[in-house]
């Protein structure tokens, strides 16, 4: 059984480990753009790319400080990675067709709807 002191020690380095894990994941279309043509970045590519990331890491960080039941954790952390997948493959390639389609927002309106339910969720459970 993890202790107090060891729960706590990992709790303090989490939030480093995802930066962490974000820099060393965005490294991989940095340097596939070195070599192909097929992998076109631009900065606001890799500064979006970031704070998906980042965001991902601070729900599930949310969903493990708040909650101390088990199942709730999980489907809170659930529930913010399908929101971080849901949102890259719709900027990856686009789930509805191009951007310039106006069902997109139904996408971004149901991706908020599941966030925000996500964290009333976490907010009454840790209650």
């Amino acid at each position: 059984m993890i202790t107090q002191e060891r729960r706590t020690a990992l709790g303090g380095k989490r939030p480093m480990l995802w930066i962490l894990a974000a820099g060393l994941l965005l490294l991989i279309p940095a340097i596939a753009m070195q070599f192909t043509n097929e992998v076109r970045w631009t900065a606001s590519d890799f500064l979006v790319a970031a704070v998906l990331i980042m965001g991902l890491g601070g729900g599930v960080e949310l969903a493990l400080r708040l909650s101390h039941n088990a199942c709730v954790k999980s489907a809170a952390i659930v529930a913010v990675t399908s929101v971080f997948a849901l949102i890259w493959i719709n900027g990856a390639v686009g789930i509805v067709g191009s951007e310039a389609n106006p069902v997109g927002w139904v996408v971004v309106a149901v991706t908020s709807v599941v966030l925000a339910a996500t964290v009333l969720m976490l907010s009454r459970m840790s209650r």
